[in-house]
């Protein structure tokens, strides 16, 4: 999993990839959101098909946000996701707060 700043706050993404580390998840390091989604009012997952059910989980987590179809090129920073398969675009809404269903 990635989490992508999609909200301009900083240190908001690590803060999330913090956190979900300590919950158990396999994350890579937090990175910048791209193009469109460089500034989303309101965040969003991304997951390639078979992840979708990792993606729901982490939807849940926080607060029953919408999970989509991973696009390509994927909109982050560099534009290649590695080897992850879920992408958090963390926006406004959630940047700096807790994870309402941890």
């Amino acid at each position: 999993m990635i989490v992508a700043n999609a909200s301009g706050v900083p240190g908001a993404a690590a803060k999330l990839t913090t956190a979900f580390g300590k919950l158990g998840f396999t994350t890579r390091p937090a990175l910048n959101a791209a193009g469109a989604d460089e500034d989303l009012p309101i965040s969003r997952i991304y997951a390639a098909p078979g992840s979708e059910p990792v993606a729901l989980s982490i939807a849940r987590l926080m607060g029953d946000i919408a999970v989509l179809a991973m696009p390509t090129p994927v909109p982050i920073d560099g534009a290649s996701a590695g080897d992850a398969t879920v992408i958090v675009m963390l926006g406004h809404d959630l940047a700096g707060k807790r994870l309402p269903g941890a």
